[in-house]
Parts: structure tokens; C-alpha cells; sequence
């Protein structure tokens, strides 16, 4: 009884301190303000924009490219939760949940396209990623919520194909991007 009294108390005390510092942990642990320059952010659609499934056949790495698309293709890793990196999904190859069934749907993730055959999903998306001009390296920014950024979002983007793409995966260095009103 006595060790049950001393445990009690125990894990009373610990919620006790941790309720003290509650405030500052919220404080802490407050969203970061992005980093991501504006820049990138284009006033107009670029002109010239082609399909992911286009690219995906055609372009070279280090080839310019502009391509336009929906954010999505993945259930829970859509936006890299650490990294500035997106899915684009060719909307004009796969179709997602919403569409598909006119908004009416119970499916909480449309943009993964689940109710597509996966080889058509993985065959119809691309990475997008935007690298630091000064390190060369993938941004540390996430990009969901950076200009009303969300899955199935409409954009164009402009960009370099990575020297790691093939055509069974297709990589963009993204250089510009302009969010669909």
C-alpha cells in the first residue's frame, strides 16, 4: 500500500512540474517562421509547361524544364516535414479521390490517389525540392503552409532536372514556383 501511495504521489508531482512549464513549452515549441526566400514565389504562370509523364520520357538531368501539377502523390509525406520538398502529381495521368468522386468522398487523403492503381501513382509524380544557393543543399524549410502552400494545391513550377533522375524517378531543383490562384 505504501509503495502504491509513493507511486501516486510520484506521478502527481511529475504532471504538477510539468503544468508549470506548459506556457514556455508552448512558447518553444511554436511554429518557425519560414525561410524559404519570396523570391522563388513567380507573379505569372510561366509559359511552356509540360506533363510530368512528358518529362518523365524526355528530359535529361540539367535540362530546364517548366511543369505544372497538383501537390500530391504520397499519404503522410506529401511535404517533407523537415526538408523543402514536394510531390507533384500529374493531374492529367492520375486523378485524385475528390475529383474522381465529385467531393463526395470519406476518403481523409485524396491527394495520395488511392483509389488509383499505385504503379500509375508512382509513374505520374515527381520530386520536388528546392536546394540552397549558398550550400548547394536541400533547404531545411518545410514548404506546407509557405504561401498557402496545402496538398492538391495547383502549381507551375520552373526548375533544373536533378542528376539524379531517371525516368522511373523524376527529381526538380526548383528555381520558381507560382501558386494557382
Amino acid at each position: 500500500m505504501k509503495n502504491r501511495m509513493l507511486s501516486i504521489l510520484i506521478l502527481v508531482s511529475i504532471f504538477i512540474f510539468m503544468g508549470c512549464d506548459q506556457k514556455q513549452a508552448t512558447e518553444t515549441l511554436a511554429a518557425p517562421t519560414s525561410s524559404i526566400p519570396s523570391s522563388i514565389l513567380l507573379k505569372s504562370k510561366p509559359d511552356g509547361s509540360i506533363s510530368i509523364i512528358q518529362a518523365r520520357a524526355s528530359v535529361q538531368p540539367g535540362a530546364k524544364i517548366v511543369i505544372s501539377g497538383e501537390i500530391g502523390g504520397r499519404k503522410n509525406d506529401t511535404f517533407g516535414t523537415t526538408f523543402s520538398t514536394f510531390f507533384l502529381a500529374d493531374p492529367d495521368s492520375i486523378i485524385n479521390c475528390f475529383k474522381k468522386h465529385e467531393g463526395e468522398t470519406g476518403c481523409p487523403t485524396p491527394w495520395d490517389y488511392c483509389c488509383e492503381p499505385k504503379e500509375k501513382v508512382l509513374n505520374s509524380i515527381a520530386l520536388v525540392q528546392y536546394k540552397s544557393p549558398e550550400t548547394g543543399k536541400i533547404h531545411n524549410h518545410p514548404f506546407k503552409g509557405w504561401q498557402g502552400l496545402k496538398e492538391l494545391s495547383q502549381v507551375t513550377i520552373t526548375g533544373t532536372v536533378d542528376s539524379a533522375s531517371s525516368s522511373k524517378s523524376l527529381i526538380i531543383n526548383l528555381e520558381g514556383i507560382y501558386i494557382h490562384p
